[in-house]
């Protein structure tokens, strides 16, 4: 018998998150016209038992300033759970990330309470804007057909398990349930990843831009499909 006090599920959550330092979704409010309405933050600390320090959230690289008593909306994923809090700011700090080096941040309220999210057996991870990962598509059918074409290309905007949701200038023209090539090209990496995947939807944004989702993605190991592939390497005609 150690005589500790048990922690509850919102305790153990903000414990792990700031461990981990998860990436967490903020939602402003209020959130005023012309405004994005998520930014991105990471949680950095605990401090004591009614506070949390995460870093000032950002959108495009740029450091969104949030007033004090402000109400924020977090969203974050955390192994299989889906949660979601609110709380509010109670000051701005800097923050020894390392011993070299201070990042602006938030002191928050720890939420008491938490939701876990179950809509959605697959959490929808939103990405950080300021890191752009380019995302390569091709029609599967026109390269099985011998068709090599002009890839449509976009920003990564959101993934989980087993789908990606593309950033677009502009609509596709393939069909829903197209089977659909899709590269993945992360900047740093050894290779970039190709899939297989379906189109399940090109949706226009309040912005202008559409949002591609492709689904049931199954990566192409090498020497799998090579004779598809073999077409990604040939110039469109």
């Amino acid at each position: 018998m150690t005589g500790e006090e048990p922690k509850s599920f919102s305790q153990v959550a903000f414990l792990e998150a700031v461990a981990r330092r998860v990436r967490v979704d903020i939602v402003l409010k209020p959130v005023t016209a012309g405004t994005e309405k998520r930014l991105h933050s990471r949680f950095l600390a605990a401090r004591g038992k009614d506070r949390l320090v995460i870093a000032v959230p950002r959108i495009r690289r740029k450091k969104v300033f949030v007033p004090v008593d402000w109400e924020l909306g977090m969203a974050f994923s955390l192994g299989e759970f889906f949660l979601q809090a609110r709380t509010t700011v109670l000051g701005h700090c800097q923050y020894q990330l390392y011993p070299t080096r201070r990042v602006d941040a938030l002191e928050v309220c720890r939420p008491a309470k938490i939701l876990s999210i179950e809509r959605r057996k697959e959490p929808r991870e939103q990405i950080d804007h300021s890191i752009t990962v380019g995302v390569s598509l091709w029609c599967a059918e026109s390269l099985a057909e011998n068709r090599p074409s002009q890839p449509r290309t976009g920003m990564l905007s959101n993934r989980s398990q087993s789908g990606i949701g593309v950033r677009l200038t502009s609509s596709l023209s393939f069909n829903i349930d197209a089977p659909m090539i899709v590269r993945l090209e992360e900047p740093g990496s050894r290779e970039y990843q190709i899939f297989h995947g379906t189109l399940k939807h090109c949706t226009p944004r309040e912005d202008g831009s559409w949002i591609a989702g492709l689904g049931e993605l199954v990566e192409l190991k090498p020497g799998q499909a090579v004779p598809l592939l073999e077409n990604l390497t040939i110039p469109p005609r």
